[in-house]
């Protein structure tokens, strides 16, 4: 069974990414907890399901976060037993007339 973890990419994005003229001080009190929540989310999605399809958009930041956490080899590990896939997530809408 796959499921899809959205948690990765969305703590990458509020925490990894600089938004210009936005005051990223508050974050700074919440990074440690908001990091290992993320990361024992994925890590209880591994435990419990066959696969895990993370969603991805822009940069693969969450991809750098693994490496850090569990190696390369791991990462690759995983990725070539079908273990993580990464959803690249491009919403778009298109009309037919």
């Amino acid at each position: 069974m796959t499921v899809f973890n959205t948690g990765l990419n969305e703590f990458t994005r509020k925490y990894l990414v600089k938004h210009p003229g936005v005051d990223e001080s508050p974050l700074v009190l919440s990074f440690n907890s908001e990091y290992k929540r993320a990361l024992s989310e994925l890590i209880e999605q591994f435990v419990f399901f066959d696969k895990v399809s993370i969603k991805v958009y822009g940069e693969n930041i969450g991809l750098v976060v693994l490496i850090n956490e569990l190696g390369l080899k791991q990462v690759l590990d995983l990725i070539e037993e079908g273990v993580i896939e990464f959803l690249l997530w491009t919403p778009t809408l298109t009309a037919l007339s």
